[in-house]
């Protein structure tokens, strides 16, 4: 299989040669153990240092390949190849709009999107889905996730098609609430987005495939 490039380049986005604000190696294994909490800030730090984020890749293949002598289970590098694209998003759209975060107070446009009743998308022919629209603008989306959605960190992005790897704006976020209503509440910067039709995404950080949704932005 060819290297996923997303991946590939994410490795080497974040070189942090001071090590600047690095958890650690026992939290790192805590979190290839899946035994930290989903909110802990230490996840998130793995999308923005590449060091941290390939010794937590190594930890997590270690604890796989032993677990493989046990059961058989789905490779880790396909949930990790996930992580690492949809990481790549949130480095490159926050690459490409520094010191934002005044004018996202200014301009900011709250908005709900409900996909309670939808069934999610993976691929065929997509349902449409004439309620999924967001303006052309910075938005506080809250995504209403499908029922039965598991709880945990989300990525809600926006993509072009239903390649991963291309990622116009994208936020991370933990979901609130139970079972009957579960949502993820997330920053999106489509203020360079045209008007047309894309796609909403969402993954769950510990899930193997990405979730699409059409999407219309006005």
């Amino acid at each position: 299989m060819n290297p996923d490039p997303a991946r590939e380049f994410f490795l080497k986005a974040n070189p942090n040669p001071g090590r600047e604000g690095c958890p650690g190696k026992d939290v790192l294994r805590a979190i290839a153990a899946n035994k930290l909490s989903e909110t802990d800030p230490a996840r998130l730090h793995l999308a923005s240092c590449s060091p941290c984020f390939s010794e937590f890749r190594a930890f997590k293949e270690a604890l796989s390949q032993k677990k493989s002598f046990q059961k058989h289970v789905l490779p880790w590098a396909a949930a990790a190849c996930l992580l690492v694209a949809s990481g790549v998003g949130i480095y490159i759209t926050n690459l490409n709009r520094p010191q934002v975060n005044e004018a996202r107070q200014s301009s900011q446009v709250s908005k709900t999107v409900d996909l309670s009743n939808y069934g999610t998308l993976r691929g065929g022919e997509a349902k449409r889905l004439d309620a999924v629209s967001l303006p052309s603008s910075t938005v506080r989306v809250t995504v209403v996730l499908p029922k039965l959605s598991d709880p945990g960190l989300y990525i809600i992005a926006v993509s072009p098609d239903r390649d991963s790897a291309r990622v116009l704006a994208s936020g991370t976020a933990s979901a609130v609430g139970d079972d009957r209503r579960r949502t993820v509440t997330v920053l999106l910067d489509l203020r360079t987005t045209r008007p047309g039709s894309y796609f909403l995404a969402t993954t769950h950080n510990q899930d193997q495939s990405s979730y699409f949704y059409p999407l219309q932005v006005e």
